[in-house]
């Protein structure tokens, strides 16, 4: 019994030391940060956590609980997420990386919240970058209603432009698109709408429905109205949507020198191409629109401003307090941090940036966000960018580069707000790697047989280098190799100075190469297209042929290849020629081909030509 009783306490020391041993092990290092940085109350909130072992032997087992915290410090105001992340136990040097998925706490307010994450009894650590929250969505999708013969069309360029349009009961409307709100020539339409269906307010009071549908504006325009007896009240309220969908209210905005339409002309912003109007509300659907945030983070802005403030007639701002801080740290901020991270968030977190700062200039003439970190962050995002923008440059990925061509165009807005800091110097490098990533060539290869006494033709290469957003191209075609092939044994070129055939108008535009983006309207198919000016092909060749005795003699000649022969249409001058589908070839570089091939009639003493004409159109960057 004496050695039972020993052995049975051996086991009970063996078994407390392990036990110690395993309570001592190290606890894993912790990092992460929230895969949606923006949220609104009732949101599922994803982490991306990582627990690596930094220390000498193996980490124990952990168990790892989240708190969201308003100061990035634990304490007992904090909000437990529910539910705990398990990680294994980790060898030495050794990392996990897992994802956890928490609904918001019932106690969640609207406001920004660092993460805590908290392994065992070890130090809370706070997670990169924070969560935004506002309050609940609901969104409102009513139904509009357009009245298809008061539509207007008109054409709006980069240089701005104006459309009007009158409805049937009399009230008229006037689209103002300033300078540099479209980055290419837009048919545009204005249909007046004659009511809305499902609207959880007293009613429409004007309103018009903008195409093409989803375009976002790079500067907001001005949508003006007047009728007689619709005017700014307590009551009234400006509106614009997704063609109905997520509707959210917005500021009105000041009726410029010569824009009135007549008396009681109101103005509100437009910043994308939807449905946009006037409702009329009572204070109760008033509160309970506010209680509804916006679905996008911008429209989000735009409607707690309107709801923080109170305005006068002419659109000045009158009373009340814009929530700057509250928003930039809400919305803007996290944006800007998921950015640093990831790409794909830079979109949302510039459209956020000048939302906010134009809101307030609209309103007060000051900038709204003047913050050194914040600037810090929007150059970390866009450095951050321009990386991913290199590596995916020379593959020709034309859903990044379409993408670019967005943020690059919105961030040309930024220029005027970041002074020579450290945000302008990142994005002065952005747009300079991007004029390297767009270049573009058109390449021609060419083969003509003609039938005289005998058998020749000509080969012909040439190439026409295009850049630019539009890749608008035009000039000479000059050719990199060419040869005249007759049935004697010589040997034949074209000089290429002596190319006389014009590419006279062409490109395309590369937002049209490029999957359709959130937000975005729908792209036509894919296509380059440029017309081709022959000309009077008159090309010097050089020949050299075979003599008896064994000599070579280099002859000079005018050799006519016949432009109604080789390469006119039906048009006395120029020929259009496009390439549709673009998809990546194995020739690297080469984004679409297309051969042309057909007979041609020629003059009396030359038979009809055969041409097989090959396009090509390559990218061909240089960004190292």
């Amino acid at each position: 019994m004496p050695g039972s009783r020993r052995a049975a306490a051996a086991a009970a020391i063996v078994v407390a030391l392990a036990a110690s041993a395993s309570a001592q092990a190290a606890a894993p290092k912790l990092s992460g940060h929230p895969r949606t940085p923006v949220l609104t109350l009732g949101d599922r909130v994803e982490l991306e956590l990582t627990a690596r072992n930094a220390g000498k032997g193996k980490t124990g087992k952990a168990t790892i609980r989240f708190l969201l915290s308003a100061d990035a410090r634990e304490s007992k105001k904090d909000l437990v997420l529910p539910g705990k992340a398990k990680v294994p136990a980790l060898p030495e040097g050794r990392s996990k990386t897992i994802g956890f998925r928490s609904k918001l706490p019932k106690a969640a307010k609207p406001g920004g919240y660092s993460v805590l994450a908290c392994a065992g009894k070890s130090r809370c650590r706070s997670l990169a970058g924070t969560i935004g929250v506002g309050p609940r969505v609901e969104r409102v999708n009513a139904t509009l209603v357009p009245e298809g013969p008061s539509a207007a069309r008109g054409m709006i360029t980069p240089a701005g432009g104006r459309i009007d349009a009158q409805a049937a009961d009399g009230t008229r409307y006037a689209l103002i698109v300033p300078p540099g709100a479209v980055g290419s020539d837009v048919e545009v339409v204005m249909t007046p709408l004659g009511g809305a269906q499902n609207l959880p307010f007293e009613g429409l009071g004007a309103g018009v429905k903008l195409e093409p549908a989803g375009l976002d504006l790079d500067q907001p325009a001005k949508l003006l109205i007047q009728r007689d007896g619709l005017t700014i009240s307590d009551g009234t309220a400006a509106f614009g949507s997704s063609d109905g969908r997520d509707l959210f209210l917005t500021p009105w905005t000041g009726v410029g020198p010569g824009e009135s339409l007549g008396p009681g002309t109101i103005a509100l912003p437009v910043g994308h191409f939807s449905g946009w109007g006037v409702v009329s509300l009572t204070e109760i659907q008033l509160g309970a629109q506010y209680a509804r945030s916006a679905f996008q983070a911008s429209d989000r802005i735009t409607q707690e401003i309107r709801e923080a403030i109170r305005q006068s007639v002419d659109g000045s701002f009158a009373d009340g307090e814009i929530p700057v801080d509250r928003l930039r740290d809400e919305i803007v901020k996290p944006l800007l941090e998921a950015a640093a991270r990831d790409p794909i968030w830079l979109d949302d977190a510039i459209d956020a940036y000048l939302t906010l700062d134009r809101q307030v200039a609209l309103l007060v003439g000051e900038r709204a966000i003047d913050d050194p970190a914040v600037e810090k962050l929007l150059a970390k995002a866009l450095k951050r960018y321009s990386k991913a923008l290199r590596d995916r440059c020379n593959s020709a990925d034309f859903a990044a580069l379409g993408q670019a061509m967005v943020h690059a165009r919105q961030a040309e807005f930024l220029i005027p707000y970041l002074g020579f800091g450290p945000a302008a110097q990142a994005l002065a490098e952005a747009r300079d790697l991007l004029a390297d990533c767009l270049r573009f060539e058109l390449r021609m290869q060419s083969r003509e047989d003609f039938q005289f006494e005998y058998t020749f033709g000509s080969t012909v290469a040439a190439v026409v280098p295009l850049a630019g957003e539009a890749l608008d191209g035009a000039g000479p075609i000059g050719y990199i190799d060419a040869s005249y092939v007759d049935g004697a044994d010589c040997s034949s070129s074209v000089p290429s100075t002596q190319g006389s055939t014009m590419v006279v108008d062409g490109g395309a535009d590369l937002l049209r190469l490029a999957p359709s983006l959130p937000g975005k309207p729908a792209e036509t198919k894919p296509r380059v297209s440029f017309s081709v000016d022959p000309g009077t092909p008159q090309e010097l060749v050089r020949v050299q042929c075979p003599d008896e005795p064994p000599q070579e003699v280099e002859t000079a000649f005018w050799v006519t290849l016949w432009a109604g022969c080789t390469h006119r249409g039906p048009a006395d001058a120029g020929f259009v020629r496009t390439i549709d589908g673009f998809e990546p070839t194995v020739t690297a570089g080469i984004l679409a081909t297309r051969t042309y091939r057909g007979t041609y009639e020629c003059p009396d003493d030359l038979a009809p030509v055969r041409v097989d004409e090959t396009w090509e159109f390559a990218h061909t960057p240089d960004v190292g």
